[in-house]
């Protein structure tokens, strides 16, 4: 008999679940002392035990098919699991596994920032009001708008792109599983600062072309409608929520162990 491991229990937010071939599920194992360890298990679709339950229903990121997988004695073979160190402890695998994972995240949602941008500039361009038949364009109030999208796309832009390449630095000075935690940690740190400022600017870029678009925005048939909803969403990603990034961000400047409590 195949030697393994059997999973149980319930994965939210598993994104692109319905399309997926192969998931990718992080779980606890435990070890021979009777702790747990933290381990990441690859469960191909239609695996005996596991029920994708079609219930993902937020406001934004509708097309995600972010749906619940719960998994019930679902076999999974000593291969297909890989074990990342101690359960609730960070390791260089899940700080640099992490951060490169979301690197590309934090980029979608400025990506969606860019789209409203594009999409309100052609809008205020093209779209005319009033008696004088003048452009929204030609309005004090809509250029301000346009230009404080523009200034924080180009804050954004630079921050994103100034952690990349700090990164890309880091990791071709450090070769895998020799990284020492300190210096990760102060990476993540400031990672963590970018992608609280990339969402919340991302945030504000959309509203404000929303706000540019006036009602028109705010039908479902605009683009703008679903990048309002869609964008929302981006605090909310991995690594941490913004009261977890706060603590994490708080204690890595101040030099104090950034464990989080569950």
């Amino acid at each position: 008999m195949e030697e393994g491991w059997h999973l149980n229990g319930r994965k939210i937010f598993g994104t692109l679940s319905p399309a997926a071939s192969l998931m990718a599920i992080t779980c606890r194992v435990r070890d021979p002392q009777g702790g747990f360890r933290r381990a990441s298990a690859s469960v191909p679709l239609g695996s005996a035990g596991v029920d994708i339950k079609n219930n993902w229903d937020a406001l934004g990121m509708r097309a995600s098919g972010s749906h619940d997988i719960v998994f019930q004695d679902c076999f999974v073979p000593e291969a297909a699991l890989r074990e990342d160190g101690p359960w609730g402890e960070w390791t260089e695998r899940i700080l640099s596994g992490q951060m490169a994972f979301n690197m590309g995240l934090v980029g979608a949602f400025l990506g969606i920032a860019e789209a409203a941008r594009d999409l309100i500039v052609e809008a205020v361009a093209t779209r005319r009001r009033g008696s004088s038949g003048r452009s929204l364009a030609e309005r004090p109030s809509i250029q301000r708008l346009i230009a404080e999208i523009e200034i924080d796309l180009a804050a954004a832009r630079a921050m994103l792109a100034r952690t990349a390449t700090t990164a890309d630095a880091f990791f071709s000075d450090h070769p895998a599983g020799r990284v020492p935690l300190v210096e990760l940690h102060a990476l993540m740190k400031d990672f963590q600062c970018t992608k609280w400022f990339v969402n919340r600017k991302a945030i504000e870029i959309v509203d404000r072309a929303l706000t540019a678009s006036g009602g028109a925005g705010y039908l479902s048939a605009n683009p703008l409608a679903r990048l309002y909803r869609d964008v929302r969403a981006g605090p909310f990603m991995q690594l941490f929520s913004p009261n977890e990034a706060f603590e994490y961000i708080g204690k890595v400047t101040l030099g104090i162990d950034p464990y989080l409590a569950d």
